[in-house]
């Protein structure tokens, strides 16, 4: 097997067990996510309904009951939600015609919910996830039993979730190993070019034409050797690029307003990094993760992404799980651990309210608090399909009224400093 075709199937190979490890780590990293999430639910849903029908519980007031079960039970992933009295009768659910009815005869289970099992509901037989709360007149004592609350999540909810994200998880993987195997293709071909020169003048001196003449010397020969590393360094660095490139590809069929966005951000990053005189390594690490802090959206439905209505609260909380889940996928890359903390706090805000940690004031890295402000002013002067392009002095009056709360306040006035040096140009553009 020829040098050539060696080097090419290893490196090929070491992609492909990599894009696989990686899709396979943000695959199951992804589904503990979503577990978290459903737990989270019911954490806050028992809670609300617990505190809000104290009152309608010992009224015996079904209306009102039924008002809060109707506001709670178009969460998605909901099978049931049943509120009873302190004798186990049914108060109000979101199958009216249970309404009466003793809750331990309808299914033995509820005496004691396990945390996972197999349910009766209107004929059909679920897999669900339980919660069960029950009701005092004094929450903090526990004092006066009145009533329980149970709300059970369908675990196929979970799975419809997880077959859609392998299923984009698997046109990404594909995606980034075809674009990775041309590149190696080309990238050894132009590296091992020059041996092959080599090899074919030796050959024809071997058989016997002296007349030929290999048209470089000792000398030179270890010139090109050198040189011939150079350029795979080159190459290398290229490959680098490549990946990432790759990537906003990849991130490009999510959302065609993303890797544009990412790259206009990472340059006024760097752009303001470089006005800040930070270290050359700083300015890197900004651009890089400028390029990749949104490759976590992945993970989110692409209709979330694109959607032009309010967003719901199951859509905020879908969106801010993509620091996260960005971080997680740039952690599995060695060389790329650095800007994991960049990633992962690109959305903390100044005052402490951000996500995903809500960190505040300089807990936040400074190059995640440099992109917390070049993310925002590009966004808002980059149209939308739900608003126009703001000109650059609203974004401006914008940035300068959520600094303290949103952005750090000197590095805010240091970036609209340096963009009216420049006259406000993005990319070449006002």
């Amino acid at each position: 097997m020829k040098i050539k075709t060696q080097l090419a199937a290893g490196i090929i190979t070491i992609i492909i067990l990599s894009v696989l490890v990686t899709t396979y780590v943000l695959v199951k990293d992804t589904e503990r996510l979503l577990y978290k999430e459903i737990r989270e639910k019911g954490v806050l849903l028992t809670g609300y309904l617990q505190g809000a029908s104290i009152t309608p519980i010992i009224d015996r007031d079904e209306i009102i009951l039924m008002s809060y079960v109707n506001k709670t039970a178009d969460t998605r992933g909901i099978v049931y939600l049943i509120i009873t009295d302190r004798v186990n009768t049914i108060l109000a659910a979101n199958d009216m015609s249970l309404i009466g009815e003793n809750i331990y005869r309808i299914d033995p289970i509820f005496r004691n919910p396990p945390a996972e099992s197999e349910i009766t509901h209107e004929g059909k037989i679920y897999e669900t996830i339980n919660f069960k709360t029950r009701v005092y007149v004094n929450p903090k004592t526990m004092r006066d039993y009145i009533g329980s609350i149970y709300v059970g999540f369908d675990k196929a909810y979970i799975e419809s979730q997880m077959m859609d994200i392998y299923y984009k998880s698997g046109i990404i993987a594909v995606i980034i190993i075809i674009l990775s195997v041309f590149f190696i293709l080309s990238l050894t071909g132009r590296i091992i070019g020059p041996l092959n020169r080599l090899i074919e003048g030796t050959e024809i001196i071997a058989a016997g034409d002296m007349n030929h003449r290999i048209r470089v010397n000792v000398k030179n020969e270890f010139r090109v050797l050198a040189n011939s590393f150079n350029a795979m360094t080159e190459k290398l660095e290229d490959y680098y690029e490549g990946i990432l490139n790759a990537f906003t590809i990849a991130m490009d069929t999510k959302d065609k307003y993303t890797p544009g966005h990412s790259k206009r951000a990472a340059e006024l990053g760097m752009r303001l990094g470089r006005y800040l005189k930070l270290e050359t390594r700083k300015i890197e690490n900004i651009r890089i993760a400028g390029i990749l802090k949104d490759i976590g959206n992945i993970g989110v439905q692409g209709e979330i992404l694109r959607k032009k209505d309010m967003l719901t609260v199951d859509d905020y909380v879908a969106i801010q799980k993509h620091p996260e889940l960005s971080a997680k996928i740039i952690s599995n890359i060695e060389s790329l651990k650095g800007i994991t903390p960049i990633i992962l706090q690109h959305h903390e805000r100044y005052d402490g309210q951000g996500y995903p940690g809500g960190l505040k004031g300089e807990e936040i890295t400074i190059e995640a608090r440099i992109l917390a402000i070049t993310d925002a002013y590009d966004a808002m002067i980059s149209p939308r399909e739900h608003r126009p392009a703001m000109r650059k002095e609203e974004a401006i009056q914008e940035l300068r009224f959520n600094k303290g709360r949103q952005f750090d306040p000197e590095l805010t006035e240091k970036f609209i400093e340096m963009l009216k040096q420049n006259g406000g140009k993005t990319n070449g553009k006002k």
